[in-house]
């Protein structure tokens, strides 16, 4: 700290206001310009980010209609089974039926 009041004593007074006014000039311009350029480099990631979560969004809503596409094939082809189902259901019963009257006939027979 001596360093700087001798050094104050030894040059005139306006010209040490000079130069510490224009340290701080040099410094505020080295800071706006740090600020302007990480802004801008920051900026530019933003961009980047902003347009990748509109393609993914773009996609999740493609994939959702896709869902809902395959969804509905889900559901006519539960509805096909079941009605296979019943038709196999049916077929049963009327092998049932068709065993029990060759079973009937069978037992005429036998007699």
């Amino acid at each position: 700290m001596n360093t700087v009041f001798i050094l104050f004593a030894q040059t005139k007074a306006g010209a040490a206001l000079e130069i510490i006014s224009l340290l701080i000039v040099a410094a505020v311009i080295a800071y706006i310009t740090a600020w302007l350029f990480y802004r801008s480099v920051y900026k530019k990631k933003l961009q980047e980010i902003e347009s990748e979560k509109d393609n993914l969004k773009k996609r999740i809503d493609s994939l959702n209609g896709e869902i809902a596409s395959l969804n509905g094939e889900i559901a006519g082809l539960n509805g096909e089974i079941a009605g296979l189902n019943g038709e196999i259901k049916g077929l049963n019963i009327e092998k049932a039926d068709l065993q029990k009257s060759i079973d009937d006939k069978d037992q005429e027979l036998e007699l």
